[in-house]
Protein backbone atom coordinates (compact mmCIF):
# COMPACT_ATOMS: atom_id res chain seq x y z
CA UNK A 1 0.00 0.00 0.00
CA UNK A 2 1.50 3.04 -0.76
CA UNK A 3 0.25 7.22 -0.90
CA UNK A 4 -0.29 8.30 -4.05
CA UNK A 5 -0.55 11.72 -5.50
CA UNK A 6 -2.70 12.42 -8.45
CA UNK A 7 -0.05 15.15 -10.59
CA UNK A 8 -2.06 14.56 -13.85
CA UNK A 9 -3.51 18.05 -14.72
CA UNK A 10 -7.46 17.71 -16.44
CA UNK A 11 -7.61 17.86 -19.73
CA UNK A 12 -10.57 20.29 -20.85
CA UNK A 13 -10.88 24.03 -22.07
CA UNK A 14 -13.68 26.91 -22.65
CA UNK A 15 -15.69 24.55 -25.69
CA UNK A 16 -15.71 21.51 -23.25
CA UNK A 17 -19.25 20.61 -23.07
CA UNK A 18 -19.07 16.87 -21.20
CA UNK A 19 -16.83 15.49 -18.73
CA UNK A 20 -15.71 11.76 -18.09
CA UNK A 21 -13.99 11.39 -14.36
CA UNK A 22 -12.18 8.10 -13.39
CA UNK A 23 -11.16 6.96 -9.94
CA UNK A 24 -7.29 7.76 -9.79
CA UNK A 25 -4.77 6.46 -12.50
CA UNK A 26 -3.49 3.30 -12.81
CA UNK A 27 0.77 3.16 -12.35
CA UNK A 28 0.93 3.06 -16.20
CA UNK A 29 -0.86 6.41 -16.47
CA UNK A 30 0.88 7.72 -13.30
CA UNK A 31 4.20 6.28 -15.04
CA UNK A 32 3.36 8.13 -18.41
CA UNK A 33 1.56 11.34 -17.03
CA UNK A 34 -1.58 10.98 -19.00
CA UNK A 35 -4.92 9.48 -18.83
CA UNK A 36 -6.10 5.60 -19.37
CA UNK A 37 -2.36 4.96 -20.65
CA UNK A 38 -2.40 1.14 -19.70
CA UNK A 39 -2.32 -0.60 -23.51
CA UNK A 40 -5.38 -3.17 -22.68
CA UNK A 41 -7.95 -0.27 -21.03
CA UNK A 42 -10.42 0.02 -23.46
CA UNK A 43 -11.22 4.01 -23.21
CA UNK A 44 -9.77 5.77 -26.55
CA UNK A 45 -11.23 2.83 -28.51
CA UNK A 46 -14.38 3.66 -27.06
CA UNK A 47 -14.50 6.86 -27.68
CA UNK A 48 -12.76 6.92 -31.07
CA UNK A 49 -15.70 4.19 -32.31
CA UNK A 50 -18.55 5.63 -31.02
CA UNK A 51 -16.91 9.56 -32.97
CA UNK A 52 -16.09 7.47 -36.25
CA UNK A 53 -12.33 8.27 -36.07
CA UNK A 54 -9.07 6.38 -35.63
CA UNK A 55 -7.73 5.61 -32.03
CA UNK A 56 -5.51 8.05 -30.87
CA UNK A 57 -2.04 7.06 -30.15
CA UNK A 58 0.20 9.70 -29.02
CA UNK A 59 -0.86 12.03 -26.08
CA UNK A 60 -0.68 14.75 -28.06
CA UNK A 61 -2.98 13.56 -30.45
CA UNK A 62 -5.64 12.28 -27.75
CA UNK A 63 -5.35 15.92 -26.48
CA UNK A 64 -6.52 16.78 -29.57
CA UNK A 65 -8.96 14.22 -29.86
CA UNK A 66 -10.44 15.41 -26.59
CA UNK A 67 -10.60 18.79 -27.35
CA UNK A 68 -12.35 18.73 -30.90
CA UNK A 69 -15.11 16.88 -29.46
CA UNK A 70 -15.66 18.91 -26.32
CA UNK A 71 -14.65 15.81 -23.76
CA UNK A 72 -13.13 16.91 -20.62
CA UNK A 73 -11.14 14.28 -18.59
CA UNK A 74 -10.28 13.71 -15.36
CA UNK A 75 -10.15 11.86 -12.07
CA UNK A 76 -12.24 12.03 -8.30
CA UNK A 77 -9.24 11.80 -6.54
CA UNK A 78 -6.66 13.93 -5.69
CA UNK A 79 -4.13 11.61 -3.69
CA UNK A 80 -5.14 8.22 -1.67
CA UNK A 81 -3.64 5.47 -0.28
CA UNK A 82 -3.69 2.22 -2.83
CA UNK A 83 -2.39 -0.97 -4.17
CA UNK A 84 -1.27 -1.01 -7.42
CA UNK A 85 -4.35 -0.20 -9.37
CA UNK A 86 -6.67 -1.77 -8.20
CA UNK A 87 -9.39 0.72 -6.74
CA UNK A 88 -10.89 -2.18 -4.31
CA UNK A 89 -8.05 -0.53 -2.47
CA UNK A 90 -8.47 2.62 -2.04
CA UNK A 91 -8.03 4.12 0.99
CA UNK A 92 -7.84 7.76 2.83
CA UNK A 93 -9.11 9.83 -0.06
CA UNK A 94 -9.05 13.31 -0.60
CA UNK A 95 -11.04 14.29 -3.57
CA UNK A 96 -10.48 16.73 -6.96
CA UNK A 97 -11.60 20.19 -6.75
CA UNK A 98 -14.00 19.29 -9.61
CA UNK A 99 -15.47 22.54 -9.47
CA UNK A 100 -13.11 24.13 -11.21
CA UNK A 101 -13.69 22.60 -14.05
CA UNK A 102 -17.65 23.48 -13.96
CA UNK A 103 -16.29 27.20 -13.08
CA UNK A 104 -14.21 27.18 -16.94
CA UNK A 105 -16.23 25.41 -18.98
CA UNK A 106 -20.13 24.68 -20.39
CA UNK A 107 -20.20 21.28 -18.47
CA UNK A 108 -23.86 19.94 -19.29
CA UNK A 109 -23.44 16.13 -18.49
CA UNK A 110 -20.74 14.82 -16.05
CA UNK A 111 -20.39 10.65 -16.22
CA UNK A 112 -18.21 8.56 -14.46
CA UNK A 113 -16.38 5.33 -15.77
CA UNK A 114 -17.06 3.32 -13.78
CA UNK A 115 -18.41 2.51 -10.43
CA UNK A 116 -15.74 3.47 -7.57
CA UNK A 117 -15.16 6.92 -9.77
CA UNK A 118 -19.36 7.06 -9.76
CA UNK A 119 -19.74 6.13 -5.63
CA UNK A 120 -16.31 8.64 -4.92
CA UNK A 121 -18.19 11.32 -6.61
CA UNK A 122 -21.60 11.06 -4.79
CA UNK A 123 -19.66 11.19 -1.42
CA UNK A 124 -17.20 14.02 -1.97
CA UNK A 125 -18.20 16.16 -4.77
CA UNK A 126 -21.70 16.44 -5.41
CA UNK A 127 -22.36 18.06 -2.42
CA UNK A 128 -19.87 20.43 -3.49
CA UNK A 129 -20.67 21.00 -7.63
CA UNK A 130 -24.75 19.81 -7.07
CA UNK A 131 -24.39 18.04 -10.48
CA UNK A 132 -25.51 14.82 -11.02
CA UNK A 133 -23.42 12.18 -12.76
CA UNK A 134 -24.36 9.61 -15.06
CA UNK A 135 -22.54 5.97 -14.24
CA UNK A 136 -20.89 3.95 -17.03
CA UNK A 137 -19.17 0.69 -17.13
CA UNK A 138 -15.48 0.76 -16.35
CA UNK A 139 -13.55 0.77 -19.32
CA UNK A 140 -10.59 -0.64 -17.60
CA UNK A 141 -9.32 -4.09 -18.75
CA UNK A 142 -10.38 -5.42 -15.57
CA UNK A 143 -13.86 -5.32 -16.04
CA UNK A 144 -13.77 -8.19 -18.21
CA UNK A 145 -17.19 -9.05 -17.64
CA UNK A 146 -17.68 -6.42 -20.57
CA UNK A 147 -16.51 -6.66 -24.39
CA UNK A 148 -15.95 -3.45 -26.02
CA UNK A 149 -19.48 -4.28 -27.87
CA UNK A 150 -20.69 -4.17 -24.84
CA UNK A 151 -19.29 -0.88 -23.67
CA UNK A 152 -19.99 0.65 -26.76
CA UNK A 153 -23.55 0.16 -26.17
CA UNK A 154 -23.64 1.19 -22.99
CA UNK A 155 -21.52 4.46 -24.01
CA UNK A 156 -23.81 5.62 -26.23
CA UNK A 157 -26.09 6.82 -23.79
CA UNK A 158 -23.98 9.68 -24.23
CA UNK A 159 -26.32 12.43 -26.48
CA UNK A 160 -25.87 13.81 -29.05
CA UNK A 161 -26.87 16.86 -27.28
CA UNK A 162 -23.78 16.71 -24.97
CA UNK A 163 -21.27 16.36 -27.92
CA UNK A 164 -21.62 17.05 -31.29
CA UNK A 165 -20.76 13.88 -32.99
CA UNK A 166 -21.68 11.06 -30.74
CA UNK A 167 -24.75 8.93 -31.32
CA UNK A 168 -27.55 8.79 -28.60
CA UNK A 169 -29.11 5.64 -29.84
CA UNK A 170 -28.11 2.01 -31.90
CA UNK A 171 -30.31 3.54 -34.88
CA UNK A 172 -27.41 6.23 -34.91
CA UNK A 173 -24.32 4.76 -33.97
CA UNK A 174 -25.27 1.61 -36.38
CA UNK A 175 -24.34 2.90 -39.57
CA UNK A 176 -21.00 4.72 -38.47
CA UNK A 177 -19.55 0.39 -38.28
CA UNK A 178 -20.96 -0.62 -41.31
CA UNK A 179 -16.93 0.46 -42.64
CA UNK A 180 -15.05 -0.98 -40.24
CA UNK A 181 -14.50 -4.68 -39.32
CA UNK A 182 -17.55 -7.55 -38.18
CA UNK A 183 -16.00 -7.30 -34.37
CA UNK A 184 -17.86 -3.82 -34.50
CA UNK A 185 -21.06 -5.42 -36.25
CA UNK A 186 -22.02 -8.88 -34.07
CA UNK A 187 -23.71 -7.06 -31.29
CA UNK A 188 -25.37 -3.46 -32.52
CA UNK A 189 -26.88 -5.09 -35.51
CA UNK A 190 -28.43 -7.67 -33.65
CA UNK A 191 -29.72 -5.22 -30.93
CA UNK A 192 -30.86 -2.77 -34.06
CA UNK A 193 -32.76 -5.94 -35.80
CA UNK A 194 -34.38 -6.93 -32.30
CA UNK A 195 -35.92 -3.99 -31.44
CA UNK A 196 -36.92 -2.95 -35.26
CA UNK A 197 -38.63 -6.49 -35.23
CA UNK A 198 -40.23 -6.25 -31.69
CA UNK A 199 -41.47 -3.03 -32.88
CA UNK A 200 -43.42 -4.04 -36.00
CA UNK A 201 -44.41 -6.90 -33.66
CA UNK A 202 -46.03 -5.06 -30.92
CA UNK A 203 -47.65 -2.72 -33.13
CA UNK A 204 -49.42 -5.86 -34.84
CA UNK A 205 -50.12 -6.86 -31.69
CA UNK A 206 -51.67 -3.88 -30.58
CA UNK A 207 -54.08 -3.54 -33.80
CA UNK A 208 -55.15 -6.88 -32.87
CA UNK A 209 -55.94 -6.64 -29.66
CA UNK A 210 -57.50 -3.41 -30.15
CA UNK A 211 -59.38 -2.97 -33.06
CA UNK A 212 -61.91 -5.96 -31.97
CA UNK A 213 -62.83 -4.04 -29.04
CA UNK A 214 -62.88 -0.71 -30.80
CA UNK A 215 -65.52 -2.33 -32.86
CA UNK A 216 -66.98 -3.65 -30.21
CA UNK A 217 -67.65 -0.19 -28.81
CA UNK A 218 -68.74 1.38 -32.10
CA UNK A 219 -71.25 -1.59 -32.52
CA UNK A 220 -72.18 -0.99 -29.42
CA UNK A 221 -72.67 2.48 -29.62
CA UNK A 222 -74.81 2.35 -32.36
CA UNK A 223 -76.90 -0.51 -31.03
CA UNK A 224 -75.97 -3.31 -33.42
CA UNK A 225 -75.30 -5.24 -30.96
CA UNK A 226 -78.80 -6.17 -29.25
CA UNK A 227 -77.44 -6.67 -25.68
CA UNK A 228 -76.27 -3.62 -25.96
CA UNK A 229 -78.89 -1.96 -27.16
CA UNK A 230 -81.16 -3.61 -24.45
CA UNK A 231 -78.63 -1.85 -21.97
CA UNK A 232 -78.04 1.73 -23.12
CA UNK A 233 -81.82 1.95 -23.28
CA UNK A 234 -82.77 1.09 -19.49
CA UNK A 235 -83.03 3.70 -17.11
CA UNK A 236 -81.02 3.39 -14.96
CA UNK A 237 -77.75 2.81 -17.03
CA UNK A 238 -78.45 5.08 -19.76
CA UNK A 239 -76.41 7.97 -19.30
CA UNK A 240 -73.26 5.74 -17.38
CA UNK A 241 -72.92 3.87 -20.94
CA UNK A 242 -73.31 6.73 -23.42
CA UNK A 243 -70.60 8.87 -21.80
CA UNK A 244 -68.27 6.01 -21.24
CA UNK A 245 -68.53 5.36 -25.49
CA UNK A 246 -67.77 8.46 -25.75
CA UNK A 247 -65.04 9.32 -23.19
CA UNK A 248 -63.60 6.20 -25.01
CA UNK A 249 -64.00 7.62 -28.70
CA UNK A 250 -62.69 10.65 -27.46
CA UNK A 251 -59.50 9.14 -26.30
CA UNK A 252 -59.25 7.22 -29.47
CA UNK A 253 -59.63 10.06 -31.32
CA UNK A 254 -56.84 11.78 -29.75
CA UNK A 255 -54.59 9.29 -30.81
CA UNK A 256 -55.28 8.97 -35.11
CA UNK A 257 -52.04 10.42 -35.32
CA UNK A 258 -50.09 8.12 -34.03
CA UNK A 259 -52.59 4.97 -34.94
CA UNK A 260 -53.71 5.63 -37.82
CA UNK A 261 -55.00 1.80 -38.14
CA UNK A 262 -57.25 2.93 -34.99
CA UNK A 263 -58.85 5.66 -36.60
CA UNK A 264 -59.70 3.66 -39.09
CA UNK A 265 -61.27 0.92 -37.15
CA UNK A 266 -63.21 3.61 -35.18
CA UNK A 267 -64.98 4.62 -38.33
CA UNK A 268 -66.86 1.87 -38.78
CA UNK A 269 -70.45 2.38 -40.59
CA UNK A 270 -73.11 3.11 -38.34
CA UNK A 271 -76.70 2.03 -38.49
Amino acid sequence: MEHAIHNISPIYNSDSQILILGSFPSVKSREAQFFYHHPQNRFWKLLAALSHEDVPVTIADKKAFLFRNHIAVWDVIASCEIEGSSDSSIRNVIPNDISRILRDAPIRQIYTNGGTAFKLYEKYCLPLTRQKAIRLPSTSPANATYSLERLILEWSSISKRDIGIISSSVSFFLPIFLSRSSIYLRVPVAVYNCFHRSSLFAHRTIMRSICPIIRNIAARKNCIDLHSCNFCHSTENRADSTDTASIVQHGLNRFGNVFPDVTEAASINTC
